[in-house]
């Protein structure tokens, strides 16, 4: 009876239990894989094609069926950095016995280490995902586990892979590339051009990314970047953070003259910008550098978001934020696929994956995956992409308030808008003065009104949200929105 069940129906059922498997941590699916050896084999290819995991589960799973291993297309794995150990309910930190923090860590080198091992037997596989979430209180031996390991995955990787994100903000231990280490913008920089989709997203990365330092072995040729356009789309987030892009040739100079210099994201596109116009790097699809400009911006002048694009077209994209004080949450002004502008508030995470365009998501069963491969995979059809806590201005209407709100509804048009410049420029935004602003200008004998007036706002009063629960009259002036 079992074999005479509609092979297509069935392997809807099976993904159908797996969604549950990973939703509810339900055993319908192992026992449904016991039925019958047909069903076992269809079930196999179920579970193994699409897999998530967090680091609790790599050393488990290193040791399941080779068979299995040799089915997946895409592995998405979570690894935290931060000491769970420290949350444990003991009175305070001396009381944690040191043997539960130290077969903690040892146990979950043991899964990072065995990460090369595991995808080096994924030979059909096309995405890998790795995102590293570090939350205080920080293991810092876990976290430098993390950055060793990464040059030994991208060597490991199979060539079949198309996809690649990895997403280690968090990580402490990834801030520079010291010279004489093994680190791994040399890796990512030789498989760049066999990819689709590469994102990274990380505190710091060397100039080795694009182009070779004089440390690498000079006798072996540079690999052909192939003629034409690269079909690929590069992601390049920093964050905003204090950048250290290191020339390993000036490293012991600087030593010597008693600094360190501060490189910053401009450099970094500068070195991409050189090596796809000496023919070293093919031109990809699209390739963007985002980082975070913050100034002490109070009024009209907003911090931005800057996305430096180098491909299709050579600009900067700036759209401006603003960080809520005593608020947790950031409201932001962002350009849509379609080029209409969007607004929203949310973590920085949510608002991080939205200014990039969505180029990436997440589903509920923690797959990590380019938007456009879930799109042309039928296999994904009954997916469901993760809720997150980003908010859109569709979405609250009458709750959106504040004094940006007000000016632009008095002025009929929008004051703050993303800004496009020309060339490769990171800063602020700077919205557009108001009727009364530029006439108030002109009275105080200002010649250029349009660029030169200024107006201080209360920076907390820009762009809020009233909380659901409150009424629309009062909390406009008391309520705001929080994001736990």
């Amino acid at each position: 009876m079992a074999r005479r069940f509609p092979a297509e129906l069935l392997r809807l059922v099976l993904h159908h239990l797996k969604v549950d498997l990973y939703a509810n941590s339900s055993n319908a699916l192992l026992k449904t894989l016991r039925v019958c050896r047909l069903w076992r084999d269809m079930g196999y290819q179920v579970l193994y094609t699409d897999i998530s995991m967090t680091a609790f589960q790599l050393a488990t799973f290193a040791k399941s069926s080779p068979i299995g291993q040799t089915l997946t297309r895409t592995l998405s794995i979570t690894i935290p950095c931060n000491d769970p150990v420290r949350s444990t309910p003991y009175p305070n930190d001396f009381d944690i016995p040191d043997s539960i923090a130290l077969k903690y860590t040892e146990y979950m080198q043991k899964a990072i280490r065995s990460i090369p091992r595991i995808v080096q037997g994924m030979l059909r596989l096309e995405s890998f995902s790795v995102v590293v979430p570090t939350r205080p209180p920080k293991n810092w031996t876990l976290s430098k586990a993390v950055q060793r390991a990464i040059p030994e995955i991208l060597q490991a990787l199979p060539d079949s892979l198309k996809h690649l994100e990895i997403d280690a903000v968090g990580s402490s231990s990834f801030r520079r590339c010291m010279p004489f280490t093994p680190h791994y913008c040399p890796f990512l920089r030789e498989r760049m051009s066999s990819l689709s989709n590469l994102r990274l997203r990380v505190p710091a990365l060397c100039r080795g990314l694009f182009r070779r330092s004089h440390l690498e072995h000079r006798d072996e040729p540079e690999p052909s970047p192939g003629e034409g356009a690269m079909q690929c789309t590069i992601l390049i987030n920093t964050m905003g953070s204090d950048s250290d892009i290191i020339d390993h040739t000036l490293y012991f100079r600087r030593m010597v003259n008693g600094f360190r210099s501060n490189g910053t994201v401009e450099r970094l596109a500068e070195d991409a910008q050189a090596a796809i116009a000496k023919g070293r790097c093919p031109t990809p699809e699209r390739l963007s550098f985002f980082t975070r400009y913050r100034g002490n911006k109070e009024g009209p002048l907003f911090s931005a978001i800057n996305e430096l694009v180098l491909a299709p077209v050579v600009r900067t994209l700036r759209s401006p934020f603003r960080e809520i004080r005593d608020r947790t949450g950031i409201f932001l002004r962002y350009r849509e696929p379609d080029g209409s502008m969007g607004e929203a508030w949310g973590t920085w995470n949510c608002l991080m994956d939205t200014a990039e365009g969505s180029v990436w998501t997440e589903t509920v069963e923690g797959y990590r995956l380019p938007s456009i491969y879930l799109k042309q995979h039928s296999r994904f059809d009954g997916s469901v992409v993760k809720r997150t806590s980003l908010l859109k201005k569709k979405q609250v209407g009458p709750r959106a308030h504040g004094a940006l709100f007000a000016k632009e509804q008095a002025e009929g048009r929008q004051l703050l808008r993303v800004q496009e410049i020309q060339g490769l420029e990171v800063g602020d935004v700077k919205r557009d003065p108001t009727s009364k602003e530029v006439a108030k200008a002109i009275e105080a004998g200002i010649k250029n009104p349009e660029s030169e007036w200024t107006n201080w706002e209360d920076p907390d009063d820009v762009a809020l949200l009233t909380s659901e629960d409150e009424g629309s009259d009062d909390a406009a002036s008391t309520g705001s929105w929080r994001w736990d």
